[in-house]
């Protein structure tokens, strides 16, 4: 998560949602700047209304905050997770999460797996990205969320509340790899994942930018 009082915007970094490159490209004017674990970087909208945007808002009333995040079609965004746990370093069994690797094993298997909520292996306990972005109540906890494939538009909105051209470097892009996976299984992803596909649905219907009143 990085924040700027001065240009009055947070950003909220979903996994495996482009957030290295914005990161990268914001980080010279955020002031407040989580990093590192993922329990760190990745503070939900939830956490952040609740601890960090509560104590803004004490201490500094007078300077609003406008929170965005990114979402991914979500079939496409458990793919980018089962691909980034194939990574070599891993690989190795004397690795301290190589119970996480994938490299042995096809994207149905995983998605299989993820298809168990109660019961998932360590490699397919992933979440899901309607839990990042709502609040308890289910209403969308940042004021604008892009479409991952419209960076164009984050771009433009950092540019202008920065007041200079905002470039978004391409940051921990993975090799392409064509997604295998059966239609019935996809539709199973569906239903599993249907505040994830509805998120995602409202951010498309809005042209890639979906602005809320929070």
């Amino acid at each position: 998560m990085q924040l700027s009082t001065d240009a009055g915007f947070a950003f909220l970094c979903a996994p495996k949602c482009a957030s290295s490159s914005i990161e990268a490209a914001i980080a010279p004017f955020c002031n407040i700047n989580f990093s590192g674990p993922g329990g760190l970087k990745h503070i939900t909208a939830r956490d952040y209304r609740s601890h960090i945007l509560a104590y803004h808002q004490r201490v500094l009333a007078n300077r609003p905050i406008e929170a965005f995040s990114i979402v991914r079609e979500p079939i496409e965004w458990l793919f980018s997770w089962y691909r980034y746990r194939q990574r070599n370093d891993i690989r190795n069994p004397d690795h301290p999460f190589h119970r996480n690797y994938t490299g042995d094993m096809s994207f149905e298997t995983f998605v299989e797996a993820y298809l168990e909520p109660d019961k998932r292996p360590s490699f397919a306990n992933v979440g899901n990205q309607a839990r990042f972005h709502l609040l308890e109540d289910g209403s969308v906890g940042v004021e604008r969320i892009f479409d991952m494939t419209r960076l164009d538009r984050v771009a433009a909105y950092l540019s202008n509340k920065l007041n200079r051209a905002i470039e978004l470097p391409v940051k921990n892009k993975a090799p392409e790899v064509v997604m295998q996976l059966g239609e019935d299984r996809k539709q199973d992803l569906r239903r599993v994942l249907a505040k994830d596909c509805a998120l995602y649905d409202r951010v498309q219907q809005s042209d890639g930018e979906l602005i809320t009143q929070v």
